[in-house]
């Protein structure tokens, strides 16, 4: 690799996406605009050429493995994929393949969330103990809007939840069924860090009990709920929580270095994560989408609008809205055990890429170098 690049693999997937998004936004200003839909064959669009001339130097200079889609006004301008998704066996990548999502996740949590709003089931301003009952008396100020928006200034928890999320290092972690699961005994006692809606904490402890509160207030499973409510109406068929023990077509490795040497990722059974992150999919599924938000359904336009609404931080509903290149950007990343992701919409250009690679943080790696699924909450 070249000694002037990051080689943590957390900057390589960060630079890839970000010298990526450079070369779309300058596309978009100047000839997205008269794009017409991309065949299934015949010439390529200058676009599609240049993101797969920059990909392909890419996945030759750093070694990017992983899946990449880019649309433009919801068509298909680049589609492709680069090394392996099992380096042993060598299966290579294809855009069919299923990755781990890791945090970004964390939309797909809060637009269940949403639904349920939408239908009349809840409503985002109310108490978290409204719905869970056996929610601490000391935070009882915590609405659902705060842990939508990572607002809601939980104290920190050293319980197994955090070292298992942040470490990802047990290979069968215990699921968490009760909020008590997410807390030491006696932690739930301790005060708030702040008032709910003063500051911004990732957390993803907040977004695990997201996901309980889904399970409890739709009657299903969490995993069940946002299957059938959101991604089997979309034709994500692709999509859903990961389930280790099946036999699943598609399913990518993940890989990281130590001490430079590229070996298997320790595997989690990132399931126990929930609302926080338990979710697989592919660029294609995640391109339906980004369809479907356009399209308002199956949330409606309000409901929508909350997601991409800023609260604290440039922090919405599971999504960050920040602005890169000069341009409204609204997107998130995630992190699993030798896999990393990112999803990315800038609204005014029509502009959506989706990012999955194979090659992630190692398990071990210090705080500071961790990616957001480490848990801070």
């Amino acid at each position: 690799m070249n000694a002037a690049l990051p080689t943590h693999p957390r900057w390589s997937i960060r630079l890839a996406t970000a010298t990526l998004m450079v070369a779309i936004a300058a596309c978009a200003l100047q000839a997205c605009g008269q794009q017409s839909p991309v065949p299934a064959a015949g010439p390529r669009s200058p676009l599609e050429g240049k993101v797969g001339e920059y990909m392909a130097a890419r996945a030759r200079v750093t070694g990017f493995s992983g899946a990449v889609l880019v649309a433009h006004e919801g068509q298909v301008v680049f589609r492709g994929a680069f090394g392996d998704a099992n380096r042993e066996l060598s299966v290579a990548n294809t855009p069919e393949t299923r990755f781990r999502i890791g945090s970004v996740s964390k939309q797909f949590t809060a637009a269940a969330v949403l639904l349920l709003a939408q239908r009349g089931a809840l409503q985002v301003t109310d108490p978290i103990q409204k719905h869970l009952p056996e929610w601490p008396r000391a935070w009882s100020k915590v609405t659902i809007h705060h842990l939508l928006s990572h607002t809601a200034g939980l104290p920190p928890l050293t319980t197994r939840a955090m070292l298992d999320v942040s470490g990802l290092s047990a290979e069968k972690p215990t699921p968490f069924s009760t909020l008590a699961d997410l807390y030491a005994p006696g932690q739930e006692l301790q005060p708030l860090d702040s008032e709910p809606g003063e500051s911004w904490s990732y957390s993803n402890v907040g977004y695990m009990v997201l996901g309980m509160l889904v399970a409890k207030v739709s009657g299903q499973s969490f995993c069940d709920f946002v299957s059938q409510a959101v991604f089997q109406p979309l034709g994500m068929a692709e999509t859903g929580c990961e389930v280790p023990s099946l036999i699943l077509k598609n399913r990518a490795n993940g890989y990281t270095r130590v001490d430079g040497v590229l070996t298997n990722a320790p595997y989690t059974d990132v399931g126990f994560t929930g609302g926080a992150g338990a979710f697989i999919s592919t660029v294609d599924d995640l391109l339906r989408w980004e369809r479907a938000l356009n399209a308002h359904t199956p949330l409606d336009a309000a409901s929508t609008d909350k997601l991409f609404t800023p609260v604290l931080n440039k922090y919405g509903y599971g999504w960050w809205v920040q602005t890169k290149f000069n341009q409204l950007v609204e997107w998130h990343g995630g992190n699993a055990p030798g896999l990393v992701s990112q999803i990315s919409r800038y609204p005014k250009q029509q502009l959506f890429v989706a990012v999955l690679s194979t090659y992630g943080a190692p398990s071990i790696a210090p705080r500071s170098a961790r990616c957001p699924m480490s848990l801070r909450r």
